[in-house]
């Protein structure tokens, strides 16, 4: 089988079929087409049933398990290329279509004849049936391979190998609809991002030119893609808020400027990334938010420096320092609404129909992924708790076939005590963020608690103990925060690591206990340094639902980025400096998680993902100033680790950008150390290179 065509569809069959016929018209007779139905409701499945008796079996369908919101397009295509048997993979929106009926059949005869990794070619955008005005995708690439004269690659007139150069020049990228890749490199670029729901395409684009040993391109145009209509659609493009968009792509920018092999990429993404925090800038000074404005500006302007965009610092600098508002409330920030949909809108409830909740004081979410065994523990600790008023919710993870068994013996272990939600199983889980999001859509405990399934808690009293506090409120608390114990293989690690400072804190301001927990503000939380961890953390099941539960984008410190915006939107928390919780720190000799099997840099760049999520969508300046020092920080330990793989260049943006976060004279120096090596390694590249050319 030459080519595998995959369509990733959910809640269109309808609108799916003018994408299969435009496959089906290819005039290239080796094509496999397969159309993954991204776990449509209900309604929908008759539709992509008959696909295949509609079509006389020329079509396959993949039916993924049924999840509100779906998998993901790229979940979807992901498990689509899992079943594929070409040797060149091809993707299309369900809601496009291919123009070209030759386009297979050219792109087989040029792909053969240079023995190709990847091809590219251009579309028309539409909205509401009219033609977009260009250059939108890869159009410009025509204009500068006529300026270096290049010659056509084997196989047809009009197509060209390419370099990573002429793609960098062109600043643009690929959609999915006309880049077609082989298998192996698929397969080796690990296929699409799944946490990526907005601009995956860019994502992908990015990873394969850095990776594919040889590029052809043809100039012209093969596909129409319709954009999504904002008055109409509902899908990444229309619903995200703009300012959630550009985090998205801070993030994509940063994952492709630390971690792609080709030079040219990396710097094709620093501008990018410059060119994204100036958007998110001059939104913020739409909004009236000039402080923060002025704070991404900077940041810009040393990520790259330019004439104009300094001068539009010093605009802005001044703007701040006459009195601009710094956007505290989400009245004077209308960004400050969660970039996560509101509980109403995400919350999908799994108790039968007709079925009254019952009210408990405490529900004890407890998410679990292939470790039944470890899990046992975490529950019985949960059991042992004297307070009586508490429902238990396991949540299986979509483990594997062969724990399936263990984790019913658990059901059965604890009838009775125990409720547990199976989710469908996909590869490698839905992640923690998510099993969580649905323990807590059936929990009916006026708190939520969270568990890790390989802790437990050591203190029985923990529950009883909480409940007197948050009761002595009169309700009024919705956070109560406690300490646990660290261990590495049994050997408990030295703090602080958690919020153990903040007794300290407490008492030399003179605060007082009150029903057996401190009132704390953000104030008292924020100069400790650190955070909660899920386990010790209470929320009131209203603040859990208003602040958007967990966000399903963080694999990696999810619960740094819950706690923040749980004391940003907490109206009163408590405090109990105890340790009630057993930590397991994962060992990375024997386990793999995102603490172990993440890669520094990676995690790097999740952090940074998550402060930048802080410092635009908190209501708290003290949160996002913290948040701000912190990105400044997180950068600098990027530029440092940078450096210390012998990447000057890379350290020497990446260390600018911090400076821009947060100016220190010692980073500065810095800074001008990674400048002077940088500059000169350039020097001696330049005299190198000539000596090594081949002559003409």
């Amino acid at each position: 089988m030459d080519f595998s065509v995959i369509i990733a569809s959910r809640n269109r069959p309808q609108l799916v079929r003018q994408a299969i016929r435009s496959v089906l018209e290819q005039s290239h007779p080796s094509v496999e087409l397969i159309v993954v139905n991204d776990g449509s409701d209900p309604g929908n499945a008759p539709g992509y049933a008959w696909l295949a008796q509609e079509f006389d079996g020329r079509v396959r369908v993949i039916d993924l398990p049924h999840l509100l919101r779906g998998h993901g397009s790229s979940y979807g295509y992901n498990r689509g290329v899992d079943a594929a048997a070409g040797s060149y993979i091809c993707m299309l929106d369900d809601d496009d279509f291919w123009t070209d009926p030759e386009h297979l059949a050219r792109a087989w005869k040029c792909l053969s004849a240079a023995r190709a990794d990847v091809y590219f070619s251009n579309q028309v955008a539409y909205l509401r049936d009219a033609p977009l005005p260009g250059p939108i995708w890869l159009e410009p690439v025509a204009g500068i391979l006529e300026r270096r004269g290049a010659r056509p690659a084997p196989g047809d007139a009009n197509v060209y190998a390419v370099t990573i150069d002429d793609l960098a020049q062109c600043g643009n990228f690929c959609h999915f609809n006309t880049t077609i890749v082989t298998r192996d490199l698929y397969l080796r670029l690990r296929g699409l991002n799944e946490f990526i729901r907005y601009e995956n395409d860019r994502d992908f684009y990015l990873r394969l030119v850095g990776e594919a040993r040889t590029m052809l391109f043809y100039a012209g145009t093969v596909s129409r893609h319709t954009v999504p209509d904002p008055t109409q659609s509902a899908n990444a493009s229309t619903s995200l808020p703009f300012l959630q968009k550009m985090l998205y792509r801070t993030y994509i920018f940063d994952k492709a400027r630390t971690g792609n092999p080709s030079q040219a990429v990396r710097a094709l993404a620093t501008l990018h990334q410059s060119y994204t925090l100036r958007r998110i800038a001059e939104r913020l000074l739409e909004e009236g938010s000039v402080r923060i404005a002025y704070r991404f500006a900077l940041e810009a302007l040393w990520t790259r420096v330019s004439v104009k965009w300094l001068f539009y610092n010093l605009y802005l600098g001044l703007r701040a320092l006459a009195g601009g508002t710094a956007g505290a409330t989400a009245a004077t920030l209308p960004h400050a609404r969660g970039p996560i949909p509101p509980a109403a809108d995400r919350a999908h409830d799994l108790r039968a129909p007709g079925t009254r909740a019952i009210v408990t004081d405490f529900s004890v979410v407890i998410p679990s992924r292939n470790r039944p065994a470890l899990l046992r523990d975490a529950i019985r600790s949960v059991l042992d708790q004297t307070h009586a008023a508490v429902e238990v919710i396991v949540v299986n993870d979509g483990s594997d076939g062969e724990n399936a068994a263990a984790y019913a013996a658990l059901r059965d272990e604890f009838a009775g005590r125990l409720r547990m939600v199976d989710l469908a199983h996909v590869a490698h889980g839905h992640g923690p963020s998510f099993a969580i999001n649905r323990g807590a859509d059936v929990a009916a405990g006026t708190y939520i608690c969270l568990l890790d399934d390989d802790d437990t808690w050591s203190d029985p009293g923990h529950l009883a103990r909480a409940w007197a506090s948050l009761r002595a409120t009169e309700g009024a608390a919705e956070v109560y925060f406690s300490n646990q114990a660290a261990y590495v293989n049994d050997t408990r690690l030295p703090g602080p690591i958690w919020l153990e400072p903040v007794k300290d804190l407490l008492e030399r301001r003179g605060a007082r206990m009150e029903a057996g927990a401190y009132p704390v503000s953000i104030a008292d939380l924020l100069p400790c340094g650190n955070f909660c961890h899920f386990n010790t953390t209470i929320v009131s099941r209203d603040l859990y639902r208003r602040i958007g539960g967990m966000d399903k984008f963080i694999r990696y410190e999810n619960d740094r980025d819950f706690y923040l915006r749980v004391i940003d939107k907490a109206r009163r928390m408590l405090y109990y400096p105890g340790v009630v919780s057993r930590h397991n720190v994962p060992d990375p000799a024997r386990t793999a998680n995102a603490s172990t099997a993440v890669p520094y840099l990676q995690k790097m760049v999740y952090r940074n993902y998550l402060w930048n999520k802080a410092r635009l969508f908190s209501e708290s300046a003290l949160i996002r100033k913290s948040a701000r020092l912190n990105v400044g920080y997180t950068l600098r330990r990027i530029a440092e680790a940078l450096n210390r793989e012998g990447r000057a260049g890379d350290a020497w943006r990446f260390a600018r950008q911090a400076l821009g976060a947060h100016f220190t004279w010692k980073w500065l120096g810095f800074c001008t150390w990674l400048g002077l090596r940088t500059i000169v390694a350039g020097f001696r590249r330049a005299a190198i290179d000539p000596l090594q050319r081949p002559a003409p």
